[in-house]
């Protein structure tokens, strides 16, 4: 399969829950002219405490650099997990460009605005420890997670801890309400009609404000996704 565009987030290599394999297979069978990573693409926190790293990790990095020999672009965005990349922020190397957002036009002609979405994130902004306490609260919730569906599995049924906390908790749902409200105010002041952001580990779609908002999810919990943009411009937000 052949797209314009392919963005995919939070794949946090390095830490325990990353999850690629399904990834590994769909960059195998798709092309794409420019492919996107919206930020924590490297777990720099988590293997900073350990160092996890496996042979799917090896392949991955093999499959992006082939594609870039190939002619793909490469944008690596910048997140807070792999916020090591702010020492090579603007650099290209032939056609992988690291950057804290871009701004791509799509075949269509329609201007999208692509950040992680840390930037909004007022617990990391004044005060990054809760934040790296809440990662490794994470962990522990995905490492239950899993552990429960090695067993539900056997009844073909799979459950997300993590996304009933998110859908279910009060304190968890405004925050995500005012996560995605500043990033679409961004857009809107850079004069963007979509914007594409990871962090919150959330895939949907929605319009707020006239504005199409998207965020990647992640690769760490049970169902992984991307948003593609095909060649004639559109784009859809898809379960892989």
């Amino acid at each position: 399969m052949k797209y314009n565009s392919i963005w995919i987030s939070d794949l946090h290599i390095g830490s325990r829950n990353s999850n690629i394999n399904k990834l590994l297979e769909f960059l195998k069978d798709t092309e794409c002219n420019n492919l996107f990573i919206v930020g924590d693409f490297i777990d720099g926190w988590e293997l900073k405490n350990k160092w996890r790293w496996n042979n799917s990790y090896n392949t991955l990095f093999q499959k992006i650099l082939r594609k870039s020999r190939k002619g793909t672009n490469i944008y690596l965005i910048i997140g807070n997990h792999d916020d090591f990349l702010f020492n090579f922020e603007n650099l290209e190397f032939g056609n992988i460009f690291i950057k804290r957002e871009h701004i791509h036009t799509t075949a269509n002609n329609q201007k999208i605005l692509i950040l992680h979405g840390d930037q909004f994130d007022g617990i990391i902004k004044y005060a990054k420890w809760l934040q790296h306490l809440g990662s490794h609260l994470y962990n522990y919730i995905i490492d239950a997670n899993t552990l429960i569906n090695r067993l539900s599995r056997k009844f073909g049924i799979t459950y997300s801890f993590a996304k009933h906390i998110k859908q279910n908790t009060k304190s968890a749902l405004n925050f995500i309400n005012k996560f995605e409200q500043c990033i679409v105010d961004d857009a809107i002041n850079k004069q963007c009609s979509i914007v594409i952001a990871g962090h919150i580990h959330t895939p949907i779609h929605k319009i707020i404000n006239n504005i199409h908002y998207f965020n990647c999810g992640s690769w760490q919990e049970n169902d992984y996704h991307a948003v593609i943009e095909t060649l004639n411009g559109q784009l859809n937000l898809i379960t892989i």
